[in-house]
């Protein structure tokens, strides 16, 4: 055996390293530690172009954690679906949009933090809210509700 374990997918670290140092992964396999997640395997083909990059920079020695927030998508006949980040809980459930009429972004929030975008039928925010979860950032639910506020507006501004 390599020494790696494998049960759930390759064993990873956040930067994409193996306990075998000559030993790299990408995409549906990995099992990696996420630095908002934990640790997630994800099967999506935007996630496993975005880790074969990582991968192979890690490959030509680059130190960088992996910490893209992932978006997945699909068509479910004339409905488009997005997911934005990944929430495996939350508290607070934000809805932008309309339920009834089946258009909407569901901000999903874990502590006031931004943890993942599921959107129906309202495809602009799911990719939006993907650098407010990357920042964790906290956003205000009033303008997380309001369609009139850009996303990226949002976003936590950088001190300095």
């Amino acid at each position: 055996g390599t020494g790696v374990p494998i049960e759930g997918g390759v064993h990873l670290d956040a930067r994409l390293r193996s306990p075998v140092p000559s030993l790299f992964a990408a995409g549906d396999v990995v099992l990696h530690d996420h630095p908002v997640f934990g640790k997630v395997r994800v099967e999506h083909f935007d996630n496993a172009i975005k880790m074969g990059e990582a991968a192979a920079r890690a490959m030509l020695g680059e130190d960088e954690v992996f910490d893209d927030p992932h978006w997945f998508w699909s068509d479910q006949y004339d409905v488009n679906i997005q997911v934005a980040g990944i929430a495996t809980s939350w508290d607070r459930m934000v809805i932008r949009g309309s339920l009834a009429e089946r258009s909407f972004a569901a901000f999903l929030l874990k502590d006031g933090v931004l943890r993942s975008t599921v959107t129906v039928a309202w495809p602009r925010d799911a990719r939006r809210s993907l650098p407010l979860i990357r920042a964790q950032a906290r956003p205000d639910p009033a303008a997380l509700a309001d369609p009139e506020v850009d996303l990226r507006t949002l976003l936590p501004k950088e001190d300095g």
